[in-house]
């Protein structure tokens, strides 16, 4: 549903824009504050907060952890 609605309004920028320009500033913000949520994602769904013990992990986990840091 995401795609789509992000898809409607990548192919409907110029448009919509003419129609949030048509708006009062409240209505204007309210429409803008409900069709955020839909196009970006929520910071806490691309947080990542799992714990790692580094105590735990062996050489070889620390390689490839380091590894992909690094690569990122």
């Amino acid at each position: 549903m995401r795609d789509r609605i992000q898809a409607l309004f990548d192919n409907n920028f110029e448009l919509i824009q003419e129609d949030l320009e048509s708006l009062n500033p409240r209505d204007r913000l309210k429409f803008l504050t409900d069709l955020i949520p839909y196009l970006l994602p929520k910071l806490q769904n691309t947080t990542f907060s799992q714990k790692i013990d580094f105590q735990e992990l062996n050489e070889e986990d620390l390689d490839i952890l380091i590894e992909r840091i690094m690569n990122e």
